[in-house]
């Protein structure tokens, strides 16, 4: 056997159980509960699992993202990276309990539904990060578009134009 085929044979033996170790359960464990600040309106995203509802604050700014509760719904969301469909670094955001609906997008309308099992595309947000303003871009795996949201409190999606009105945080 050559050099080179001994050395790939030896990587690839200690890099299979690895990748296996990465792809295994362990990896729920980076899920937490999170609240998403938009950058452009300093207003939460929120949710109504009674409406299958996604809007931000529509009675003025809440900077500390605090649920308020009642008609204003709910700012906790499951970041979760588990039981999704092909998974390759999207994640779905929940709401929070055991029976939470997950954030989805179709085209351009946002809007909650029961997750699918296992979560499918339309359910998967990247999370991509912007060093320039400290704050993430949520990307719909399967549109490719990104949430955004408006001075009104209307969600939508919309292609990536550098935009504040696109970054969470």
């Amino acid at each position: 056997m050559s050099t080179s085929r001994a050395a790939r044979s030896v990587f690839l033996a200690a890099a299979i159980p690895m990748a296996l170790l990465a792809s295994s359960g362990a990896a729920s464990a980076q899920d937490a509960d999170v609240t998403w600040t938009n950058q452009a309106t300093y207003d939460c995203l929120r949710s109504s699992t009674s409406r299958n509802a996604v809007w931000t604050n529509p009675q003025g700014k809440d900077y500390a993202c605090r649920s308020l509760g009642g008609s204003l719904g709910e700012v906790q969301w499951h970041d979760d990276n588990s039981n999704l469909e092909n998974p390759d670094g999207a994640w779905a955001e929940k709401t929070p309990g055991s029976n939470g609906k997950c954030l989805t997008a179709y085209e351009r309308s946002v809007y909650l539904e029961p997750c699918s099992g296992p979560v499918n595309y339309y359910e998967q947000w990247y999370e991509e990060w912007d060093g320039n303003y400290k704050a993430f871009r949520l990307k719909n795996r399967q549109s490719r578009l990104y949430l955004t949201a408006d001075n009104d409190g209307n969600v939508s999606m919309t292609g990536w134009a550098n935009d504040r009105h696109q970054l969470w945080k």
